[in-house]
Protein backbone atom coordinates (compact mmCIF):
# COMPACT_ATOMS: atom_id res chain seq x y z
CA UNK A 1 0.00 0.00 0.00
CA UNK A 2 2.73 2.51 0.92
CA UNK A 3 4.54 1.92 -2.40
CA UNK A 4 1.28 2.28 -4.28
CA UNK A 5 0.50 5.57 -2.55
CA UNK A 6 3.96 7.00 -3.26
CA UNK A 7 3.89 6.20 -6.97
CA UNK A 8 0.32 7.43 -7.39
CA UNK A 9 1.19 10.73 -5.74
CA UNK A 10 4.39 11.14 -7.71
CA UNK A 11 2.58 10.60 -10.99
CA UNK A 12 -0.12 13.07 -9.98
CA UNK A 13 2.43 15.74 -9.08
CA UNK A 14 4.42 15.18 -12.27
CA UNK A 15 1.25 15.48 -14.32
CA UNK A 16 0.26 18.75 -12.71
CA UNK A 17 3.50 20.70 -12.81
CA UNK A 18 4.67 20.67 -16.45
CA UNK A 19 1.41 21.95 -17.90
CA UNK A 20 1.29 25.08 -15.78
CA UNK A 21 1.56 28.39 -17.62
CA UNK A 22 1.01 31.98 -16.73
CA UNK A 23 2.49 35.46 -16.37
CA UNK A 24 3.81 37.34 -13.38
CA UNK A 25 5.80 40.52 -12.76
CA UNK A 26 8.45 41.26 -10.22
CA UNK A 27 11.84 42.74 -9.47
CA UNK A 28 14.95 40.83 -10.59
CA UNK A 29 16.82 40.61 -7.28
CA UNK A 30 19.55 38.02 -7.85
CA UNK A 31 21.54 36.55 -10.75
CA UNK A 32 22.65 32.95 -10.22
CA UNK A 33 24.34 32.32 -13.56
CA UNK A 34 24.02 33.40 -17.17
CA UNK A 35 20.51 32.00 -17.57
CA UNK A 36 19.06 31.84 -14.05
CA UNK A 37 17.75 34.67 -11.91
CA UNK A 38 15.50 35.22 -8.91
CA UNK A 39 12.45 37.46 -9.13
CA UNK A 40 10.63 38.94 -6.14
CA UNK A 41 6.87 38.64 -6.64
CA UNK A 42 4.16 39.34 -4.05
CA UNK A 43 6.53 38.75 -1.17
CA UNK A 44 7.95 35.49 -2.47
CA UNK A 45 11.20 34.84 -4.31
CA UNK A 46 10.87 32.79 -7.51
CA UNK A 47 13.78 31.24 -9.38
CA UNK A 48 13.55 31.56 -13.16
CA UNK A 49 15.59 30.01 -15.97
CA UNK A 50 15.61 31.67 -19.40
CA UNK A 51 13.75 29.76 -22.07
CA UNK A 52 15.31 29.10 -25.49
CA UNK A 53 18.81 30.19 -24.42
CA UNK A 54 21.74 28.18 -23.07
CA UNK A 55 24.93 29.67 -21.66
CA UNK A 56 28.43 28.34 -20.90
CA UNK A 57 28.70 26.02 -17.91
CA UNK A 58 30.35 27.34 -14.75
CA UNK A 59 33.70 25.74 -15.69
CA UNK A 60 33.59 26.93 -19.32
CA UNK A 61 35.11 30.08 -20.82
CA UNK A 62 32.72 33.05 -20.94
CA UNK A 63 30.57 31.73 -18.07
CA UNK A 64 31.31 34.80 -15.94
CA UNK A 65 30.79 37.07 -18.94
CA UNK A 66 27.30 35.63 -19.54
CA UNK A 67 26.38 36.02 -15.87
CA UNK A 68 27.52 39.63 -15.81
CA UNK A 69 25.67 40.43 -19.03
CA UNK A 70 22.41 39.03 -17.65
CA UNK A 71 22.97 41.10 -14.53
CA UNK A 72 23.49 44.25 -16.61
CA UNK A 73 20.24 43.58 -18.50
CA UNK A 74 17.84 42.84 -15.62
CA UNK A 75 19.23 43.15 -12.08
CA UNK A 76 17.23 45.64 -10.05
CA UNK A 77 14.68 46.06 -12.82
CA UNK A 78 11.01 45.18 -13.14
CA UNK A 79 10.63 42.14 -15.40
CA UNK A 80 7.72 40.18 -16.84
CA UNK A 81 7.95 36.40 -16.56
CA UNK A 82 5.90 34.26 -18.97
CA UNK A 83 6.36 30.76 -17.54
CA UNK A 84 5.40 27.46 -19.15
CA UNK A 85 6.72 24.86 -16.74
CA UNK A 86 8.99 23.98 -13.83
CA UNK A 87 12.46 22.49 -14.06
CA UNK A 88 14.10 20.39 -11.29
CA UNK A 89 14.74 22.52 -8.23
CA UNK A 90 11.40 24.36 -8.53
CA UNK A 91 12.84 26.66 -11.19
CA UNK A 92 10.32 28.32 -13.51
CA UNK A 93 11.07 27.89 -17.24
CA UNK A 94 10.09 31.20 -18.79
CA UNK A 95 10.42 33.97 -21.29
CA UNK A 96 11.67 37.02 -19.40
CA UNK A 97 11.02 40.55 -20.65
CA UNK A 98 12.45 43.87 -19.50
CA UNK A 99 10.04 46.32 -21.06
CA UNK A 100 9.52 44.93 -24.57
CA UNK A 101 12.98 43.34 -24.72
CA UNK A 102 13.09 39.52 -24.80
CA UNK A 103 16.09 38.77 -22.57
CA UNK A 104 16.78 35.32 -24.09
CA UNK A 105 16.90 36.83 -27.56
CA UNK A 106 19.09 39.70 -26.34
CA UNK A 107 21.58 37.31 -24.71
CA UNK A 108 21.84 35.32 -27.94
CA UNK A 109 22.20 38.43 -30.12
CA UNK A 110 24.95 39.78 -27.85
CA UNK A 111 26.96 36.60 -28.21
CA UNK A 112 26.79 35.25 -24.66
CA UNK A 113 24.27 32.43 -25.23
CA UNK A 114 23.33 29.78 -27.74
CA UNK A 115 19.83 29.34 -29.12
CA UNK A 116 18.29 26.04 -28.00
CA UNK A 117 14.81 24.72 -28.76
CA UNK A 118 15.08 21.94 -26.18
CA UNK A 119 12.49 23.65 -23.96
CA UNK A 120 10.67 25.52 -26.74
CA UNK A 121 8.29 22.97 -28.25
CA UNK A 122 5.58 25.67 -28.30
CA UNK A 123 7.78 28.12 -30.23
CA UNK A 124 6.37 29.40 -33.52
CA UNK A 125 8.30 28.97 -36.78
CA UNK A 126 8.70 32.74 -36.98
CA UNK A 127 10.26 32.90 -33.50
CA UNK A 128 12.58 29.99 -34.26
CA UNK A 129 13.77 31.80 -37.34
CA UNK A 130 14.24 35.03 -35.37
CA UNK A 131 16.34 33.34 -32.69
CA UNK A 132 18.41 31.41 -35.26
CA UNK A 133 19.08 34.63 -37.15
CA UNK A 134 20.16 36.38 -33.93
CA UNK A 135 22.68 33.64 -33.22
CA UNK A 136 23.99 33.70 -36.78
CA UNK A 137 24.40 37.48 -36.61
CA UNK A 138 26.42 37.18 -33.38
CA UNK A 139 28.60 34.51 -35.01
CA UNK A 140 29.19 36.64 -38.10
CA UNK A 141 30.09 39.71 -36.04
CA UNK A 142 32.26 37.58 -33.68
CA UNK A 143 30.50 38.92 -30.61
CA UNK A 144 31.26 37.57 -27.14
CA UNK A 145 31.98 33.85 -27.07
CA UNK A 146 32.05 33.76 -30.88
CA UNK A 147 35.47 35.38 -30.68
CA UNK A 148 36.61 31.83 -30.03
CA UNK A 149 36.93 30.14 -33.45
CA UNK A 150 35.58 26.84 -32.07
CA UNK A 151 33.43 27.47 -28.99
CA UNK A 152 32.04 24.34 -27.34
CA UNK A 153 28.30 24.42 -26.72
CA UNK A 154 27.19 23.81 -23.13
CA UNK A 155 25.28 20.64 -24.05
CA UNK A 156 28.43 19.19 -25.70
CA UNK A 157 30.42 20.19 -22.62
CA UNK A 158 27.93 18.47 -20.32
CA UNK A 159 27.88 15.35 -22.52
CA UNK A 160 31.66 15.07 -22.42
CA UNK A 161 31.74 15.57 -18.65
CA UNK A 162 29.04 12.92 -18.12
CA UNK A 163 30.84 10.41 -20.33
CA UNK A 164 34.06 10.99 -18.40
CA UNK A 165 32.27 10.56 -15.06
CA UNK A 166 30.51 7.37 -16.11
CA UNK A 167 33.75 5.83 -17.30
CA UNK A 168 35.16 6.19 -13.78
CA UNK A 169 32.17 4.67 -11.94
CA UNK A 170 31.14 1.11 -11.13
CA UNK A 171 28.66 -0.71 -13.41
CA UNK A 172 25.15 0.64 -12.96
CA UNK A 173 22.60 -1.74 -11.43
CA UNK A 174 19.46 -2.05 -13.52
CA UNK A 175 16.53 -0.08 -12.14
CA UNK A 176 13.41 -1.99 -11.04
CA UNK A 177 10.53 -2.16 -13.52
CA UNK A 178 8.54 1.06 -13.73
CA UNK A 179 4.77 1.12 -13.34
CA UNK A 180 2.80 0.69 -16.54
CA UNK A 181 0.40 3.56 -17.12
CA UNK A 182 -2.48 3.17 -19.55
CA UNK A 183 -5.86 4.89 -19.90
CA UNK A 184 -8.17 1.99 -19.09
CA UNK A 185 -11.50 3.47 -18.08
CA UNK A 186 -13.89 6.20 -19.10
CA UNK A 187 -14.59 8.73 -16.30
CA UNK A 188 -18.25 9.10 -15.46
CA UNK A 189 -19.71 12.56 -14.83
CA UNK A 190 -23.31 13.32 -13.95
CA UNK A 191 -25.13 16.61 -13.53
CA UNK A 192 -28.63 17.81 -12.79
CA UNK A 193 -30.51 20.26 -15.03
CA UNK A 194 -30.00 23.83 -13.87
CA UNK A 195 -27.06 22.91 -11.59
CA UNK A 196 -24.35 25.55 -12.04
CA UNK A 197 -21.72 23.65 -10.05
CA UNK A 198 -19.19 21.28 -11.58
CA UNK A 199 -20.57 17.90 -12.62
CA UNK A 200 -20.22 14.95 -10.24
CA UNK A 201 -17.33 12.62 -10.99
CA UNK A 202 -18.25 9.10 -9.81
CA UNK A 203 -16.34 6.28 -11.57
CA UNK A 204 -18.27 3.02 -11.73
CA UNK A 205 -17.43 0.72 -8.82
CA UNK A 206 -15.21 3.26 -7.06
CA UNK A 207 -17.59 3.94 -4.18
CA UNK A 208 -17.00 7.70 -4.09
CA UNK A 209 -18.02 10.92 -5.81
CA UNK A 210 -16.60 14.41 -6.07
CA UNK A 211 -17.38 17.48 -8.15
CA UNK A 212 -14.66 18.14 -10.74
CA UNK A 213 -14.35 20.12 -13.97
CA UNK A 214 -14.73 18.21 -17.21
CA UNK A 215 -11.86 17.49 -19.58
CA UNK A 216 -9.75 15.38 -17.23
CA UNK A 217 -7.48 12.44 -17.84
CA UNK A 218 -8.05 9.02 -16.31
CA UNK A 219 -5.51 6.24 -16.04
CA UNK A 220 -4.67 3.05 -14.22
CA UNK A 221 -1.23 2.49 -12.73
CA UNK A 222 -0.20 -1.17 -12.57
CA UNK A 223 2.53 -1.51 -9.93
CA UNK A 224 4.71 -4.60 -9.90
CA UNK A 225 5.18 -5.17 -6.17
CA UNK A 226 8.08 -7.58 -5.36
CA UNK A 227 6.90 -10.72 -3.50
CA UNK A 228 3.28 -9.53 -3.69
CA UNK A 229 0.57 -9.47 -6.36
CA UNK A 230 0.49 -6.38 -8.63
CA UNK A 231 -1.49 -3.39 -7.38
CA UNK A 232 -3.84 -1.34 -9.55
CA UNK A 233 -4.18 2.31 -8.51
CA UNK A 234 -6.66 4.52 -10.35
CA UNK A 235 -6.02 8.21 -11.00
CA UNK A 236 -8.05 11.03 -12.45
CA UNK A 237 -6.50 14.42 -13.09
CA UNK A 238 -7.90 17.75 -14.33
CA UNK A 239 -6.08 21.01 -15.06
CA UNK A 240 -8.60 23.87 -15.12
CA UNK A 241 -8.07 27.63 -14.72
CA UNK A 242 -4.53 27.21 -13.30
CA UNK A 243 -5.79 24.74 -10.71
CA UNK A 244 -4.89 21.02 -10.63
CA UNK A 245 -7.45 18.54 -9.28
CA UNK A 246 -6.46 14.97 -8.43
CA UNK A 247 -8.36 11.88 -7.32
CA UNK A 248 -6.65 8.55 -6.52
CA UNK A 249 -8.28 5.34 -5.33
CA UNK A 250 -7.14 1.77 -4.81
CA UNK A 251 -7.52 -1.39 -2.75
CA UNK A 252 -4.39 -3.31 -1.78
CA UNK A 253 -3.05 -5.81 0.78
CA UNK A 254 -2.58 -4.18 4.17
CA UNK A 255 0.44 -6.32 5.10
CA UNK A 256 -0.74 -6.20 8.70
CA UNK A 257 -0.44 -2.42 9.05
CA UNK A 258 -2.88 -0.44 11.14
CA UNK A 259 -4.62 2.66 9.80
CA UNK A 260 -2.52 4.86 12.10
CA UNK A 261 0.72 3.39 10.76
CA UNK A 262 -0.54 3.97 7.22
CA UNK A 263 -1.07 7.65 8.00
CA UNK A 264 2.45 7.87 9.42
CA UNK A 265 3.87 6.25 6.32
CA UNK A 266 1.74 8.45 4.08
CA UNK A 267 3.25 11.61 5.60
CA UNK A 268 6.72 10.24 4.87
CA UNK A 269 5.66 9.40 1.33
CA UNK A 270 4.38 12.97 0.83
CA UNK A 271 7.80 14.23 1.83
CA UNK A 272 9.54 11.71 -0.44
CA UNK A 273 7.37 12.81 -3.36
CA UNK A 274 8.20 16.43 -2.60
CA UNK A 275 11.90 15.57 -2.76
CA UNK A 276 11.57 13.58 -5.98
CA UNK A 277 9.59 16.41 -7.59
CA UNK A 278 12.16 19.02 -6.46
CA UNK A 279 9.34 21.16 -5.10
CA UNK A 280 9.81 22.60 -1.58
CA UNK A 281 6.25 21.81 -0.56
CA UNK A 282 5.17 21.58 3.06
CA UNK A 283 2.36 19.20 4.00
CA UNK A 284 0.81 20.60 7.18
CA UNK A 285 -1.54 18.25 9.01
CA UNK A 286 -4.81 19.99 9.85
CA UNK A 287 -7.19 17.52 11.47
CA UNK A 288 -8.53 13.98 11.43
CA UNK A 289 -12.06 13.10 10.38
CA UNK A 290 -14.30 10.14 9.58
CA UNK A 291 -16.49 9.52 6.57
CA UNK A 292 -18.80 6.52 6.15
CA UNK A 293 -16.54 4.21 8.11
CA UNK A 294 -13.26 5.54 6.70
CA UNK A 295 -10.70 7.34 8.84
CA UNK A 296 -9.47 10.51 7.13
CA UNK A 297 -6.71 13.04 7.57
CA UNK A 298 -6.51 16.52 6.07
CA UNK A 299 -3.34 18.29 4.99
CA UNK A 300 -2.63 21.81 3.78
CA UNK A 301 -0.10 22.28 0.95
CA UNK A 302 2.04 25.39 1.14
CA UNK A 303 5.53 26.77 0.59
CA UNK A 304 6.15 25.60 -2.99
CA UNK A 305 4.56 28.28 -5.20
CA UNK A 306 1.31 26.29 -4.97
CA UNK A 307 -1.44 26.28 -2.39
CA UNK A 308 -4.11 23.73 -1.70
CA UNK A 309 -4.81 20.59 0.25
CA UNK A 310 -4.95 16.80 0.40
CA UNK A 311 -7.51 14.56 2.02
CA UNK A 312 -6.55 10.95 2.62
CA UNK A 313 -8.92 8.17 3.73
CA UNK A 314 -8.18 4.59 4.78
CA UNK A 315 -10.27 1.65 5.84
CA UNK A 316 -8.81 -1.74 6.68
CA UNK A 317 -10.95 -4.86 6.35
CA UNK A 318 -9.45 -8.30 6.74
CA UNK A 319 -6.15 -8.48 4.89
CA UNK A 320 -7.00 -5.56 2.60
CA UNK A 321 -7.00 -1.78 2.88
CA UNK A 322 -9.03 0.62 0.75
CA UNK A 323 -7.62 4.09 0.12
CA UNK A 324 -8.99 7.33 -1.31
CA UNK A 325 -6.97 10.48 -1.87
CA UNK A 326 -8.21 13.78 -3.28
CA UNK A 327 -5.95 16.78 -3.73
CA UNK A 328 -5.95 20.23 -5.23
CA UNK A 329 -3.13 22.67 -6.07
CA UNK A 330 -3.73 26.29 -7.04
CA UNK A 331 -1.45 29.18 -7.90
CA UNK A 332 -3.68 31.41 -5.73
CA UNK A 333 -3.67 31.25 -1.91
CA UNK A 334 -7.02 30.62 -0.21
CA UNK A 335 -8.68 29.84 -3.53
CA UNK A 336 -12.39 29.14 -2.79
CA UNK A 337 -12.53 26.70 -5.71
CA UNK A 338 -10.03 24.49 -3.92
CA UNK A 339 -12.24 24.23 -0.82
CA UNK A 340 -15.36 23.66 -2.94
CA UNK A 341 -13.64 20.71 -4.59
CA UNK A 342 -12.38 19.12 -1.35
CA UNK A 343 -15.64 19.63 0.50
CA UNK A 344 -17.64 17.92 -2.26
CA UNK A 345 -15.92 14.55 -1.70
CA UNK A 346 -18.27 11.79 -0.52
CA UNK A 347 -17.84 8.08 0.11
CA UNK A 348 -20.98 6.14 -0.77
CA UNK A 349 -20.05 2.60 0.18
CA UNK A 350 -17.93 0.93 2.78
CA UNK A 351 -16.41 -2.49 2.58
Amino acid sequence: MKRCLAIALLIAFCLSVPVMAGTLQGMAVEIHNGKTLSVENAGRRIKVVLKSADVPEADQPYSAVARQHLSDLVLGKLVTVEYTGIAPGAVFIAKVYSGDRDISLQMIRDGVAWFTDRDASDMSDADRALFAEAEQAARTERRGLWQDPKPVSPWEWRRARTASSQAATQPIVAAPPQPQITPTYVPHHTEQPGDTRWPVFAPNGSGFSIRMPRGGRGMEVNIQNPNHPPIDAHLYFVKHLKISYIAVWTTAPSNGETVNSLFDRAKQQFEDVEGASHLPCEFVQERDTTLNGFVGRRYKIQGCYFYGGLRLYFKAYGAMTQMYLVGVMSETPNDPLADDFLNSFEIHQSQ
